[in-house]
């Protein structure tokens, strides 16, 4: 006699749920070339841009964050948690963090403008 098993799934995270302008800023980057393939590693790091601007916090801006700001970032759960997210997806995803450019576009990622590009 044999009985069945019910059988459950879990929702695979998309690309679709990454919004479009986050995909814009970042599509001239190195990094991006390196993830466009990879949803789980573009997601995690649209949701911590998402995270930051919630705090209050313009990742636009030509201005760093004061010292209050990166404290309160420093101390927020969600946006520690997002971190490690991003870095172990990016680790998945085959990128190289101690590489000096994948990090100079990991922190200025939300530039519109190519690299190169000074006008």
């Amino acid at each position: 006699m044999h009985h069945l098993r019910p059988f459950a799934t879990t929702h695979r995270r998309q690309a679709a749920e990454i919004p479009d302008d986050f995909i814009n800023q970042i599509k001239h980057t190195d990094l991006f070339k390196q993830i466009a393939d990879k949803p789980e590693a573009l997601k995690a790091l649209s949701d911590v841009a998402m995270l930051v601007k919630e705090l209050g916090i313009d990742i636009n801006s030509t201005t760093p964050p004061s010292n209050m700001q990166m404290f309160r970032l420093a101390s927020n759960r969600k946006f520690i948690k997002g971190v490690k997210a991003v870095v172990t997806e990016l680790r998945k995803a085959g990128v190289d963090l101690h590489n000096e450019d994948i990090l100079e576009d990991i922190m200025s990622y939300t530039k519109s403008k190519p690299k190169g590009d000074d006008s």
